[in-house]
């Protein structure tokens, strides 16, 4: 019975002491981050496509929540050839249960008008929110030059939800 009592307590330790190490491993405040991205080739009349890339992030650092949002775009290299837009605006929302919390909006035409290719970024954010139901949606306005359609909206798919 005495060995039974030596092997249980060493177990019991043993445990113990494999238990201990995974919890001093985790970080207590990991970021918690998650993101979608969405595609879109344009058609221009009379002018090469452009491909459209947005990638919506949310992220959690603590107390901070910030939605980002990474546009991206390419077309042929090298040649511009005049206006592709007449307008192509971003809107970028981090919402808490698909409720608006905070947003901006910002003008991109100058670089899909004179840049063949290129990428930028934005962001929003709130300190000291409660845990839960966190996402990065948006939407893309845009009116393509010489088509005489007018603006299109684009409806993102948002990030997916963290906590």
């Amino acid at each position: 019975m005495h060995q039974l009592t030596r092997t249980a307590v060493a177990a019991v330790a043993t445990s113990a002491a494999l238990a201990g190490t995974v919890a001093v491993a985790a970080p207590a405040q990991a970021a918690t981050r998650e993101c979608y991205t969405n595609n879109r080739s344009i058609s221009l009349p009379n002018k090469p496509d452009v491909d459209v890339r947005m990638t919506l992030c949310v992220e959690r650092d603590g107390g901070l929540v910030q939605a980002q949002a990474y546009l991206s775009w390419s077309g042929n290299y090298g040649w511009i050839g005049g206006d592709r837009f007449n307008s192509f605006s971003v809107q970028l929302r981090l919402e808490r249960y698909d409720d608006v919390k905070k947003s901006t909006t910002y003008s991109q035409l100058w670089g899909l008008n004179n840049q063949y290719s290129n990428s930028t970024s934005n962001n929003v954010y709130l300190t000291d929110r409660p845990a839960g139901g966190w996402s990065a949606d948006g939407v893309i306005t845009y009116d393509v030059a010489g088509d005489g359609l007018g603006a299109t909206t684009w409806n993102l798919h948002g990030s997916p939800v963290i906590s």
